[in-house]
């Protein structure tokens, strides 16, 4: 395998794109619909990793009517020319202001920023000029488990210092399934936010969107399979020569074959399987962990900082 050729191209599977939106982001849709009239702001929630892909058209249309805040989740998971892109081109992300953020070392200034930002969007848009005494209402949408729900409980813990939990919060994508009751989060001025569910754009474009966006964790693993999620992470990281991977699993060298990383991942953590072929036991490497495990890095920034739509920004 030493000095094997790596591959150029990928080989998407074929997907029936059309029939994978689940029921409840429709009903998503129509109740974000129904609430946008009532809103001074809109505060659209991200992947940093994604900037592009999978941000619904529909609710970008919507979003136009209100100021619209772009806050782009799990930066430090993001390559700092790309963090550099999104400073200096709000405009090109569709966005009145984009705020970069790490969900999991969220500071109290950033929490202040984003206050400062929606009172900012709102005070400087002349048809939403308000008097001191009223309140504001934002809705929270975006793609899902990027952060939404964390945001807002974070929002109320630091502001308002209150403990526990308004929005309800996992790892799993799609927790949140419907539009919530409003929460607040500052109490001079008085603002609430409303949190919804995660929204994806009705139609993928592509197989390279879907396995983009599982990549990210914001479909469900299941939908196309963890290990050709991790040979799509593969694919990437060999032709952007993020090969951090190589020493993390114990291999000699860049390789190409997903089932041999696999193979390492599960030697690294002696994870295998017993399976009794003709009579006798084999032991074989436990790919389901291998795969999981792989993904679990991925998202925690091991293997590398990505951004999958660079060539959109450039």
């Amino acid at each position: 395998m030493r000095g094997a050729r790596l591959r150029e191209r990928f080989t998407f599977p074929l997907y029936d794109m059309a029939t994978w939106f689940p029921g409840h982001m429709y009903k998503g849709i129509q109740g974000m619909q129904k609430r946008i009239g009532d809103m001074d702001c809109i505060i659209e929630v991200h992947d940093a990793r994604i900037p592009f892909t999978g941000r619904n058209p529909i609710f970008d249309r919507h979003a136009k009517m209100r100021p619209h805040i772009l806050v782009l989740s799990k930066v430090d998971l993001v390559d700092k020319k790309s963090v550099h892109w999104m400073q200096k081109n709000p405009d090109k992300l569709g966005a009145t202001e984009v705020i970069l953020a790490d969900m999991k070392r969220q500071t109290l200034r950033t929490s202040n920023l984003l206050v400062e930002k929606m009172l900012e969007v709102i005070d400087h848009t002349d048809r939403f000029h308000r008097s001191r005494n009223e309140s504001y209402h934002v809705l929270v949408a975006g793609i899902p488990n990027v952060g939404k729900s964390t945001l807002i409980n974070y929002l109320r813990n630091t502001t308002l210092k209150k403990k526990g939990k308004s929005a309800k919060v996992g790892g799993i994508p799609g927790i949140t399934k419907s539009v919530m009751e409003r929460i607040k989060i500052c109490e001079d001025p008085k603002i609430y936010l409303v949190d919804t569910p995660g929204v994806l754009t009705p139609r993928i474009e592509s197989a390279e969107v879907a396995l983009q966006l599982a990549a990210c964790n914001t479909v469900r693993s299941e939908v196309l399979g963890e290990e050709l999620i991790c040979d799509y992470i593969l694919y990437y990281l060999n032709k952007h020569g993020l090969t951090r991977y190589v020493e993390e699993y114990g291999l000699d060298e860049p390789i190409d074959n997903i089932h041999e990383v696999l193979k390492a991942i599960a030697k690294k953590y002696d994870k295998h399987l017993k399976h009794r072929v003709s009579g006798e036991y084999q032991v074989l490497p436990n790919f389901q962990f291998a795969a999981h495990k792989m993904l679990h890095d991925f998202n925690r920034g091991l293997l590398a900082e990505v951004n999958f739509n660079w060539e959109m920004m450039s």
